[in-house]
């Protein structure tokens, strides 16, 4: 049995016209697409880069001039602020993750002479713990504290979380060192 051949057919010119519409509309929205996540994209890496900022300020010992000012890291802290709600009001969320806390263990009264010390802490993430003296007489490294003098000396412990978990709110503990 032999197929009859068919003339080729035309579909309305009317329809052709919808048709380029429809794909030059999408067109313009796909490149609006790409230029809105390039835009976020870049915004992100900038956040990013000023966050790592603020994380690598390290705190001098009572006494030293400070690696920034004040009015700096008002600055940054403002255009960080800045930076999130822009990114909010987008859709981007600015704390991903799941949440975490920090478990800080109580830190017994020492005296000016003691030995450097360990603290321990653990975030319900798993993920490492950081710590920092906030304010008083002692440096922190790592997990080892070391009094310097006599006062009340605050510590505190910080995770910042990771592309699964979103960042722990800082806990502190304060133990008097005395003479």
């Amino acid at each position: 049995m032999r197929k009859k051949k068919c003339p080729p057919t035309q579909p309305p010119s009317d329809a052709l016209q919808r048709i380029e519409e429809a794909i030059i509309e999408l067109q313009e929205k796909v490149e609006c697409l790409m230029a809105t996540y390039s835009d976020l994209s870049a915004e992100v890496a900038r956040i990013t880069d000023a966050v790592a900022r603020l994380e690598s300020i390290t705190f001098p010992a009572p006494g030293e001039t400070p690696p920034v000012t004040q009015a700096q890291l008002d600055a940054t802290t403002a255009q960080l602020k800045a930076d999130a709600d822009r990114l909010e009001k987008v859709g981007v969320p600015t704390a991903p993750g799941t949440p975490q806390t920090i478990s800080f263990n109580a830190i017994s009264g020492h005296t000016v002479n003691d030995a450097p010390f360990a603290v321990s802490a653990g975030a319900s993430s798993g993920l490492p713990v950081t710590f920092k003296v906030a304010s008083g007489p002692a440096t922190a490294s790592g997990g080892t504290i070391t009094v310097t003098g006599p006062g009340t000396v605050v510590v505190t412990a910080s995770q910042a979380g990771n592309a699964t978990f979103a960042p722990a709110s800082d806990v502190s503990q304060s133990f008097t060192v005395t003479l």
